[in-house]
């Protein structure tokens, strides 16, 4: 049985939400007291999809190095 989908409403703890931007993903901050919708089985439906985006984005920041190269042991 698919799990319900569920209304997030966005306040001030609220971080930055990936949101399906034609073929593929990008952050978005949304006003405060936004309702955010997800439907059933979103994150299964694309959770490929979210994973090859955030690595991407780890990988090939915006004015910055990837993220391997900022991390140190220990």
């Amino acid at each position: 049985m698919p799990r319900p989908g569920f209304v997030l409403e966005v306040d001030e703890r609220t971080p930055p939400l990936l949101v399906h931007e034609g073929e593929g993903f990008r952050l978005q901050r949304f006003p405060l007291g936004t309702a955010r919708g997800v439907p059933a089985g979103f994150a299964a439906r694309h959770r490929g999809r979210a994973t090859r985006a955030i690595r991407h984005a780890l990988l090939n920041p915006v004015d910055a190095e990837p993220l391997p190269e900022l991390l140190t042991p220990g």
